[in-house]
């Protein structure tokens, strides 16, 4: 609210601006006055005839996400990646942005942002990958949640172990990608020959194809 006060203060100080509104745009969104926040950024667009600056965008697909209005924020999300063009001014957090907003169904969509993301920042990739995960777990999502886990298991590396492929194999069963699970419950059975896991959800798995 100080903020706030110093950002009227300096707005009422200076030449009329639409820099000048993003500061009291960006107050009243960290106040989660969001309505404001977005009232605020979409009178910048019409001051600039459709033209601010690209992080008015980004203010505005954040104000919708909380606002859990993912389908406009992920509008906003895309309108923000097609007015920056300048690579150093997009953060991992934008590509994390659009994931949330615009992947909530959509594991390709989240992986090709969460790659992006971790070029950048890999710890705030793994982060947003997980809280995804846990989204997929909730809704009951178990391709989705095959997909992620999948590809948190790759960032592993040399750390991934092969057992975690039996119960992500088992989560894409469960989501009816039969092919894709099995493929993951023949490269368990060649890292553990004796183990029965892989041969018996391979089974069944063959079973219901065939």
């Amino acid at each position: 609210t100080t903020a706030e006060t110093y950002a009227n203060k300096y707005k009422s100080a200076s030449d009329p601006s639409p820099e000048n509104d993003y500061l009291i745009a960006q107050t009243l969104f960290v106040q989660k006055k969001f309505t404001e926040a977005i009232n605020t950024a979409k009178s910048i667009i019409t001051q600039t005839n459709g033209n601010p600056r690209p992080r008015v965008y980004r203010l505005l697909s954040y104000s919708y996400m909380v606002s859990k209005d993912t389908a406009t924020a992920c509008q906003y999300a895309n309108q923000f990646f097609t007015k920056q063009t300048n690579e150093d001014e997009i953060y991992a957090s934008d590509y994390l942005m659009h994931a949330q907003a615009c992947g909530k169904s959509n594991p390709d969509v989240i992986l090709a942002d969460i790659d992006k993301a971790k070029r950048k920042d890999p710890e705030q990739a793994v982060r947003v990958l997980k809280e995804a995960l846990a989204d997929a777990r909730e809704s009951g999502n178990k391709a989705l949640e095959g997909s992620l886990s999948l590809f948190l298991y790759g960032l592993q590396g040399a750390n991934a172990n092969p057992q975690q492929l039996v119960s992500i194999g088992i989560l894409f069963y469960q989501g009816g990608e039969l092919q894709r699970a099995d493929s993951l419950f023949q490269v368990y059975n060649k890292s553990y020959a004796d183990s029965i896991y892989g041969y018996y959800w391979s089974a069944r798995l063959n079973a219901q194809i065939d």
